[in-house]
């Protein structure tokens, strides 16, 4: 993903490894920037879905789950962790997974984000063809 999104921030890649490990490469978290986006994560994941790429969402902080709903804990405890659930989605990436299957996830990674893209207010925003719609925080 990283050598085919060269124009996006992910900041929230899986870590690197000591050379003497492998990683599982389970996951592969990416933070929106929502503030440049006209969809919410929730809209981002669908419309990956509707392209045939399953996107999630992960880490749902625990006490926003019913069951800790019920027992009175409510939205606000943990905002740092209520500003990353808001934003990540992990793209999929698994053992098997080919270069082409690597490049169509990015291809619908990026027509996504650039149909939910908030038109650019400044000329010199306009100017710049990259998308940045991925948090840099």
């Amino acid at each position: 993903f990283q050598d085919l999104l060269p124009y996006m921030t992910l900041p929230n890649i899986p870590a690197t490894h000591a050379k003497d490990s492998r990683s599982a490469w389970h996951l592969y978290p990416v933070l929106l920037k929502l503030e440049n986006l006209g969809a919410s994560r929730a809209q981002i994941v669908l419309a990956m879905r509707e392209l045939g790429i399953e996107a999630h969402v992960h880490y749902m902080p625990v006490y926003l789950h019913p069951y800790y709903l019920k027992l009175g804990y409510a939205k606000g405890l943990c905002p740092n962790a209520e500003w990353y659930y808001e934003r990540v989605v992990t793209l999929p990436v698994y053992p098997k997974m080919t270069k082409a299957d690597i490049a169509k996830v990015v291809e619908c990674f990026h027509k996504v984000l650039l149909k939910h893209r908030k038109p650019a207010s400044a000329p010199a925003a306009k100017a710049n063809s990259r998308v940045k719609v991925l948090s840099s925080r």
